[in-house]
């Protein structure tokens, strides 16, 4: 094979796998929280909201209560946290069947947030197939473009759209 003169040598890539990290997976515990709060407060702030100790309390007393069957787990790369990822049982009702919802799921903006996002959900998926449920669903904001980029790349997207009252809001209606 003759190649052009004007062609540029191509870099041999090493393989993946050899350049990939050492990332750990792991259940989060009641004795986590000063592992996770670190990684919720990068999560809120690239949320554009503003972290504060009483929402990562508030949402960890969830975590570690299990409330509502919320369950989490953190991501390591070299023993460093690097991601998280929240999710409980839902009841599809139109599908009859129960499946993992992910609630949140966060990795860092570091060079290995793919891998992280591929461990997590890795992750959950051994959750859900261990458990015997057939699908994991989730949400993403509308105007977030590169998460629904990356969901359609992922999954079907469903007929679903949620909507949400504040309990507030409904008593000073009815009052």
């Amino acid at each position: 094979m003759t190649v052009p003169e004007n062609a540029k040598p191509r870099k041999r890539t090493r393989d993946r796998a050899a350049a990939r990290p050492s990332i750990e997976v792991r259940a989060m515990g009641p004795t986590d929280y000063f592992v996770w709060q670190p990684l919720f407060a990068q999560h809120v702030d690239a949320l554009g909201e503003s972290s504060n100790d009483g929402r990562a309390l508030g949402v960890w007393r969830h975590v570690a209560s299990k409330t509502g069957n919320l369950e989490g787990m953190i991501a390591f790369v070299e023993g460093e946290p690097r991601g998280y990822v929240l999710f409980r049982e839902r009841l599809d009702i139109r599908g009859a069947r129960t499946v993992l919802n992910i609630e949140a799921k966060y990795s860092g903006a570091d060079s290995n947030r793919a891998a992280v996002n591929e461990e997590l959900l890795g992750a959950v998926f051994a959750a859900a197939a261990k458990r015997g449920f057939d699908a994991i669903s989730w949400l993403v904001d509308a105007e977030d473009e590169v998460g629904l980029q990356q969901s359609a790349r992922m999954g079907s997207r469903s007929d679903e759209v949620r909507f949400e009252i504040s309990v507030d809001s409904r008593q000073q209606n009815e009052g």
